[in-house]
């Protein structure tokens, strides 16, 4: 959950883009996130102390890796729109595509 759903503050559809970067970290790294902690441990880190999970060093500096920082943001204010997610994932995708190898 997001950290303002947590601490039971007003929320909107921003939470559902934390939600979404929670979801695609654990695609990209096949883990639960905050396994070494009980539940109740990881919603406080969430909530209060601005834990997420751990970003690969290997993909570190990926636009993936910005576009989850940016989703899971503390402030539900500056996290992006899906409209903005959907763009930059298209455009990822446009140029990985143009960039793939034909197979020979």
């Amino acid at each position: 959950m997001a950290p303002e759903v947590i601490r039971h503050e007003e929320y909107d559809k921003r939470c559902d883009v934390y939600s979404f970067a929670i979801l695609a970290w654990e695609m990209l790294t096949y883990r639960i996130p905050f396994d070494n902690m009980m539940p109740v441990e990881a919603a406080f880190a969430v909530a209060r102390e601005a834990r997420r999970p751990p970003i690969s060093d290997e993909w570190k500096t990926l636009p993936v890796a910005e576009m989850l920082r940016a989703c899971w943001h503390q402030d539900a204010q500056k996290r992006p729109p899906f409209t903005a997610i959907n763009a930059a994932l298209a455009e990822e995708i446009e140029l990985l595509n143009n960039n793939q190898q034909p197979l020979t």
